[in-house]
């Protein structure tokens, strides 16, 4: 058997999990099962990998590339998305692989509500690795409450409710701060989206610390590590790489719970602040730009209330939650490890995909 992995090797959130994917996949190679890299972006890759295409393949796509058709054996799409609704033409997706892979069952629920096939569906979860994002540091004790977030600039991160919030928080308690990092990535080079740079200026005087690039592993643990609090205020995720790498890191989190990041904040319930929200229709152009939906449904998002944050984060100031981030951190490492899902994975095709054959 050989197991392909198309997909963009970079460091962005489909590049960290198709390189964990690919790592733990190697580990278990050996003359019965080979583990190949494609990069979905060279166009030289693909072509190879198409000639060299043969029924025993098992091919991983992490976008549903039009090659897919092209290669024989069998073919699993993951599947990440961030609304309520799928991208347009989702059901397509069916036409040309065998399964699609969902990291949570949210995403699953959401596939078949508009129409898919859920006996075609497996979740198989995203992951940590335990081992590089731990709680097991000297932790600083801090006169200024560091609040962190991350994540690339978009409406649906949150960012105008983040900012919000701190300048109203800020205002009743000084003694905290906010570290931003919303640069746009593309596993090359890294820039600040223009719309951020415009609505941060109007809280120019609140202490407010902006990082920018491409930071390296040991970098990011670091900029996890120095943080009072993560903020994720995201109206939806398809998994939450940098909110179940900061909890894994033994930092207290401020989290919305819709969406895929729900599949690992479930088992740390009571140990993390959830952020209370309604659904409401997408309202975000850009958003309505990128996945045109003909009769004007894009699903839903969380809404959040700026107020109610602020009064989360206040919170988060006067309690200084280690003991339930630690409960949190050695939850989330033990039970979402990329060693459990590649395990998950490796169940899926040996046990399930191998009977279809």
């Amino acid at each position: 058997m050989r197991i392909r992995i198309f997909a963009p090797f970079t460091q962005t959130g489909v590049g960290t999990h198709a390189k964990n994917v690919l790592d733990f996949l190697q580990r278990v190679q050996s003359s019965e099962l080979t583990v190949e890299a494609i990069s979905h972006i060279d166009a030289d890759q693909v072509h190879r990998a198409v000639q060299t295409t043969s029924a025993d393949d098992i091919s991983i796509h992490f976008f549903p590339d039009d090659a897919a058709a092209l290669l024989k054996g069998k073919k699993l799409l993951w599947a990440v998305f961030e609304s309520s609704r799928p991208p347009p033409g989702f059901l397509h997706w069916f036409d040309t692989f065998d399964y699609v892979l969902s990291p949570s069952r949210w995403g699953q629920e959401c596939m078949v509500r508009w129409g898919a096939p859920a006996d075609r569906i497996a979740v198989i979860p995203e992951g940590v690795d335990p081992w590089v994002y731990h709680p097991y540091h000297v932790r600083q004790k801090k006169q200024v409450a560091r609040f962190l977030m991350v994540g690339k600039y978009e409406t649906r991160k949150g960012y105008e409710v983040a900012l919000e919030a701190f300048a109203l928080a800020h205002a009743q308690n000084p003694q905290m701060e906010l570290w931003l990092k919303p640069d746009w990535i593309d596993g090359v080079q890294s820039q600040m989206h223009v719309q951020f740079a415009r609505i941060s200026q109007a809280y120019a005087g609140l202490p407010i610390s902006l990082v920018h690039g491409i930071l390296s592993i040991e970098q990011m643990k670091l900029l996890y590590r120095e943080a009072s609090c993560f903020l994720f205020p995201s109206m939806c995720e398809g998994w939450g790489l940098p909110l179940i790498e900061a909890i894994a890191s033994g930092v207290p989190a401020i989290a919305c719970t819709y969406g895929g990041q729900s599949e690992f904040l479930e088992a740390i319930d009571g140990h993390f602040s959830a952020i209370p929200y309604t659904l409401g229709p997408i309202g975000c152009a850009q958003w309505k730009s990128w996945y045109p939906q003909s009769d004007g449904d894009w699903g839903e998002w969380a809404q959040i209330d700026p107020g109610v944050l602020a009064g989360l984060m206040l919170q988060a100031v006067e309690r200084d939650g280690q003991p339930d981030a630690l409960h949190a951190a050695h939850t989330i490492r033990k039970e979402f490890s990329w060693e459990r899902s590649i395990d998950a994975l490796l169940r899926f095709i040996f046990f399930k995909l191998a009977k279809t054959a």
